[in-house]
């Protein structure tokens, strides 16, 4: 009987610090839900932009010369700048798509362990 309390202290204790765990990890994947939400918002935004980088139109019949030339350059240059940030905020979204997933999976595991235990604990009783 003793040493099954001890036994029940132990895991009891082991459990405890799986729920700490679990607890940690759900405050981390509330924090990166709520980034990946400000991050696609802000990303939303700042895509509705884009279509403004060639306006207004200017053709030969209203501007021409080197200096148009030049301004269209930077107007494409404006637009592989914003495709390549647009790229970036992708990737770290995926990055916290990932990063909520791997913890997901970790707070499961980390259940059914406690589930584990508890059955563990039901059984020396």
């Amino acid at each position: 009987m003793r040493d099954n309390s001890q036994m029940i202290l132990s895991l009891n204790a082991d459990i405890s610090n799986l729920s700490n765990q679990i607890a940690g990890n759900q405050e981390k994947i509330n924090l990166l839900k709520k980034s990946y939400d400000e991050l696609s918002n802000e990303q939303q935004e700042f895509n509705s932009y884009k279509k403004l980088i060639h306006q207004p139109k200017l053709d030969t019949s209203v501007w021409g010369g080197k200096h148009a030339e030049r301004f269209n350059g930077e107007r494409s240059e404006i637009e592989q700048q914003h495709s390549l940030i647009t790229d970036l905020v992708d990737q770290q979204l995926d990055n916290i798509l990932s990063k909520i997933n791997s913890l997901e999976s970790t707070n499961a595991s980390l259940s059914n362990s406690i589930s584990s235990k508890r059955i563990e604990i039901s059984n020396l009783k």
